[in-house]
């Protein structure tokens, strides 16, 4: 079985903090990239819409109890939303700082092409 770079992160958590330590990682991992989604769609939409919207997600990550490479492509596509959004915004934001985070992402879990896809949407919405 190969492993990609999500491995060697797991590897050097475990090694640190055990399996109570991956549980600890994904979870902030999860709660960043739930919370950053949950802001953005506060500034859209209004608290109780976004907290309406949200519950179905809560019931759906519970679900997801394993440590599993996917929750970078959750925590790097919440990035890529609020990056894009925010640069949308104020088009004169410089947003080369995500090129760099592609990179790690493309090298972590297989959904990568979504932030390409999210980085084009928006440049041809600017457009």
């Amino acid at each position: 079985m190969r492993f990609g770079p999500y491995g060697l992160i797991f590897y050097f958590i475990f090694q640190l903090a055990g399996f109570n330590g991956l549980i600890i990682f994904k979870t902030i991992l999860l709660l960043a990239a739930f919370l950053i989604v949950f802001l953005i769609s506060v500034k859209k939409g209004g608290f109780w819409l976004a907290a309406i919207f949200s519950l179905p997600i809560i019931f759906i990550l519970n679900e997801r109890t394993d440590v599993r490479p996917e929750i970078f492509s959750y925590f790097f596509t919440s990035i890529f939303l609020y990056a894009l959004i925010f640069w949308t915004e104020k088009p004169g934001l410089k947003i080369y700082w995500l090129i760099p985070l592609q990179l790690l992402w493309v090298n972590t879990h297989i959904y990568f092409p979504l932030g390409i896809l999210i980085t084009g949407g928006c440049v041809l919405e600017q457009i």
